[in-house]
């Protein structure tokens, strides 16, 4: 008989032939299903570069994704590998939340591993296409008996260098099946899921600076860009024309930030662009003047609702500066301004969250309708229909949470335990967990409405754009679902309480970022008491004052989250502005000494207002050793003029003085740059010479009483 170790070693070893037998009967390595994790930081890029079909149908016979993936590590990656692997069909909404969020199971089925690369050094990359026959009995084939939405994932395994083989990385996709090949055929809804769209016309605020009566200044040209055709914007609205009256173009509704048309307005009469020189010419005013036609055709008659100026989150400035709150939801005339067009009266769309504060300043600014993040409510599963906040006359209406999820990027769970993107990740099929989610709704039969809202900053191909709006009309079309306007779904009756979550409260703004935003709210306040218009030049305070307040929301945006130091530079190009408008009331350097004629001659101070408007102001003095001063009462300085003021003086010596002269307005905000005066005197102020004169009396009658004595004293002595 062997020895018991000898057994075990034997035993021990067919396990492990049976197991490398099964791997490779089953088309994938063992070491890989031995080992998940990778490498503490990602070493693989993976995009999406094609998918057809998007949809799949019953005359569909095979599925092809062609992926790329590019060595992000510094390391080499070896023996790359990739398969398709596919879960069983979702049955309930937590379900697909799970497959939304790459946590659904992904083992019903799965294709062969096809090798990719023996060798991908860091920086390379690796273009190949993978292919699913979607036909019963085809080897290596998938099939999928019913129709439904199904989890796809894209696994790419590989052994770094000095590691072990693992899974590097994997894209999550869903994949709606219409009609099963060789199954079961579609079937059309009993009642059609109304639907309805906000078409995000929204871009991050690039604007450095764009004072009264200046040009523009934006941080750079990249706005330029997404305004020229292939670009983000220009796509939008290309898009959204080509479906305009197609199926699904009565449930389309524009969501259009104000901060944005109002900077494109302005680049098109000229702007600057900011770069590390100092500023050069930009060169999209023809590229602005024609995005901003086009978007005036497309939203002719058509639904539009404004957003936040600048997408300012609206509960992170009610709590420490409510009337900035107030100023990001009453700018949406612009849009009817610049765009000839009438938003939806009360409306207002905001991806921000919620709070009681929040809520309390949209009732006082007369909104009624706020298209809400559905984060900022507890009841997400509900329909797409108004709830009312207690106390309140004001209604939210929700997102879909499920739909914004599948829009959402970097939505792929952290507990993973391999790098994961989800298809919102990927700017070439960005849509694709959108329209599955549509399709799951719709088949729930439940009919609805669900609100579907892109984020703000949705950033697709322009294919997808068009693949989006094309495939929901045609959803449209074969009544899968009812188009609904936002109008409508805003006039239903409420259907509840909207609970403003706790969490909310106070937005997502650092808060040394809203301090910083209220200090400087409160200095253009003190400075909107101080001015007034002026009967020359007919300039409202406000077309000052405006702009800076602009820039205090853009520090505000939520388009600022993931982008490191942005509402830093946002605060900071706010803070300039200010300055800026600070320095236009100054005082003016006289460039030499002043000689004081005498010891009580005025100080001569000249305020110069470089401004348009009147400011009062108020002139504080401090003065060296032997000089006594007088502080001035506030006076009125004219917009374009200066005002030469004498402020009273007494010189309690000869000599030199400096007296350091500084301008604030009355409220103590400061008003351009101190400056220093030199003075010189070789009088006496009046004071100083009684003063000396009485000394000098006492001093001659002191005198005179001990000569006195002193003679008196010599005359008795001699008798």
């Amino acid at each position: 008989m062997k020895p018991v170790t000898e057994r075990v070693r034997a035993a021990a070893a067919a396990v492990a032939a049976l197991f490398v037998l099964l791997s490779t009967l089953c088309g994938f390595p063992a070491a890989a299903q031995q080992q998940q994790l990778p490498a503490q930081q990602p070493m693989l890029r993976v995009d999406v570069k094609a998918m057809s079909p998007r949809i799949v149908t019953e005359s569909d016979t095979t599925l092809a994704i062609t992926v790329r993936v590019r060595n992000i590590a510094k390391v080499p990656v070896r023996g790359l590998a990739a398969r398709l692997q596919f879960g069983t069909r979702q049955e309930t909404e937590q379900q697909l939340r799970k497959a939304l969020r790459g946590i659904a199971p992904v083992d019903a089925q799965s294709t062969p591993f096809q090798p990719i690369s023996d060798d991908l050094q860091p920086g390379e990359s690796k273009e190949f296409t993978l292919v699913a026959p979607l036909q019963p009995g085809v080897p290596n084939g998938v099939v999928f008996l019913e129709p439904g939405v199904y989890p796809l994932l894209v696994n790419i395994n590989g052994t770094p260098d000095g590691g072990a083989e693992a899974r590097l990385a994997a894209v999550n996709i869903l994949l709606p099946v219409r009609s099963a090949p060789g199954g079961q055929s579609s079937s059309v809804p009993d009642q059609p899921l109304q639907l309805s769209v906000v078409w995000p016309i929204a871009a991050r605020p690039r604007v450095a600076s764009h004072q009264f009566d200046r040009s523009l200044v934006l941080i750079d040209d990249a706005l330029r860009g997404e305004l020229r055709p292939g670009g983000r914007l220009h796509s939008l609205v290309a898009a959204a024309q080509q479906a305009k009256t197609q199926g699904i173009g009565d449930g389309v509704c524009y969501g259009i930030d104000p901060d944005l048309i109002a900077t494109v307005q302005a680049m098109t009469e000229g702007y600057r662009v900011r770069t590390e020189d100092g500023t050069a010419r930009g060169e999209g005013a023809e590229d602005a003047k024609a995005w901003l036609s086009a978007l005036r055709e497309l939203v002719a008659d058509e639904c539009v609702v404004a957003t936040p100026f600048a997408g300012a989150d609206l509960a992170a400035l009610a709590g420490r500066s409510p009337r900035l709150a107030t100023a990001a939801v009453n700018r949406s005339s612009v849009l009817s301004e610049v765009l000839n067009v009438d938003p939806l009266p009360g409306a207002l769309w905001t991806t921000g969250d919620l709070d009681d504060q929040a809520a309390e300043v949209l009732t006082e600014a007369d909104q009624q309708l706020v298209v809400g993040n559905a984060n900022g409510l507890d009841d997400r599963e509900a329909p797409a229909l108004p709830r009312r906040v207690p106390d309140s006359e004001l209604r939210v209406l929700p997102y879909d949470s499920t739909a914004a999820l599948s829009l959402t990027p970097e939505s792929a769970s952290t507990s993973l335990g391999y790098p994961a993107t989800v298809a919102a990740d990927d700017r070439t099929i960005a849509a694709q967990n959108a329209v599955a989610t549509v399709l799951f709704k719709a088949a729930q039969g439940q009919g609805g409405p669900l609100l579907l809202a892109p984020p703000r900053d949705w950033n697709a191909t322009p294919d997808e754009f068009e693949w989006t709006l094309q495939t929901l009309n045609e959803l449209a079309d074969s009544e899968v679902v009812q188009p609904i306007s936002l109008a409508t779904l805003g006039e239903a009756d409420p259907s509840g309480e909207a609970r403003l979550r706790l969490e909310a409260v106070g937005g997502h703004v650092p808060s040394r970022i809203i301090s910083g935003i209220g200090r400087l709210d409160g200095e253009i306040t003190d400075l909107a008491r101080a001015m007034e218009e002026d009967p020359t030049s007919q300039v409202d305070p406000q077309a000052i004052l405006a702009p800076l307040r602009e820039g205090l929301l853009r520090a505000a945006s939520v388009d600022f989250r993931g982008i490191a130091g942005g509402r830093t530079r946002a605060l900071k190009a706010a803070q300039f502005q200010l300055q800026s408008v600070q320095h236009g009331v100054r005082i003016s350097d006289p460039g030499r000494t002043i000689a004081l004629a005498s010891g009580a001659s005025p100080i001569p101070v000249s305020v110069t207002n470089r401004l348009p408007v009147q400011v009062t102001v108020r002139v504080q003095l401090t003065a060296s050793s032997g000089l006594r001063l007088s502080q001035p009462s506030p006076v009125e300085v004219p917009a374009g003029r200066s005002r030469n003021l004498k402020i009273p003086a007494e010189v309690l010596r000869a000599g030199r003085f400096t007296v350091d002269v500084s301008l604030s307005t009355p409220g103590g905000t400061q008003l351009g740059e101190p400056a220093r005066y030199e003075l010189t005197s070789t009088e006496y102020g009046v004071i100083t010479v009684i003063v000396t004169a009485t000394a000098a009396g006492a001093l001659l009658l002191l005198a005179g009483r001990r000569i006195y004595r002193r003679l008196r004293s010599n005359g008795a002595a001699r008798g």
